[in-house]
């Protein structure tokens, strides 16, 4: 049996031409995930269907329109053998309403982030420029980072809110670098980094030290979800990546990598 893929993302304030490029290269990603070569896979046409129904003068509204539109994509879905939710799918009324269609019927669906993984594990980075930009740039400032020595060094990590969204605080009592850059590995997304402008504590009350960890850090809040680091009194072990550049003299736990 042919595979038949339906694309579940959001099309109204979108631009039609960007969104069927994403969808030949989502057909093309989703091949190549399945072991299949494209021609063997049906994308599903969902943007310009021959409906000669479809005109506002069949609709005392654009209410009624818009439900006889989704029904007309739910008749499609149950064609479907595969389904991928892709982009801001959680803010679409539509999408999340097929995905409560699917739920409700047991059938199971492809997120978007297993299709991205694909890409970043194979190194697709045209495919990932056109589909997730911001993972492109992290992958390759990732490429970037591993093309020249750096340093690693563990730190024991605590959240504060005197630390600002994108800043690591180093204790002037620590090792570690007191200016520049470190990047640190996003849990689980492998190949994702933060990138964090590193800062010195310069009042202790805020910041206050643990004698038995001389490599105390604080990050903010937002940054403590983004990495999932636990939420508990005593922090998490946070692996900093320091690039050369950075002035690591007086780094005394360190490896080169």
């Amino acid at each position: 049996m042919k595979r038949r893929l339906f694309i579940s993302q959001p099309f109204t304030g979108y631009d039609e031409a960007e969104i069927a490029k994403q969808r030949v290269m989502l057909h093309k990603v989703f091949s190549a995930f399945i072991g299949e070569k494209p021609e063997n896979v049906e994308l599903i046409e969902q943007l310009a269907p021959d409906d000669p129904y479809d005109v506002r003068g069949n609709f005392r509204s654009d209410k009624e329109q818009d439900l006889y539109r989704f029904c007309r994509s739910i008749g499609l879905l149950g064609k479907a053998t595969d389904v991928v939710l892709y982009g801001n799918w959680r803010k679409s009324r539509g999408c999340k309403l097929e995905v409560e269609i699917l739920n409700e019927f047991g059938i199971n669906y492809f997120d978007q982030k297993v299709l991205e993984a694909f890409c970043i594990k194979n190194k697709m980075i045209e495919e990932l420029e056109e589909l997730w930009p911001d993972e492109a740039e992290l992958f390759r400032k990732m490429s970037e980072l591993k093309s020249r020595p750096t340093t690693m060094v563990s730190a024991c990590a605590v959240t504060s809110p005197n630390v600002a969204d994108g800043e690591i605080v180093v204790s002037h009592k620590s090792t570690l670098p007191k200016d520049g850059k470190v990047f640190v590995l996003r849990y689980p997304t492998s190949g994702t980094l933060l990138e964090l402008n590193v800062k010195e504590t310069w009042d202790d009350s805020k910041f206050p030290l643990i004698d038995s960890y001389p490599g105390l850090v604080y990050v903010s809040p937002q940054t403590g979800s983004e990495l999932v680091m636990d939420m508990d009194p005593w922090g998490d072990v946070l692996t900093l990546i320091i690039p050369d550049e950075s002035k690591i003299g007086r780094a005394s736990c360190r490896e080169r990598v």
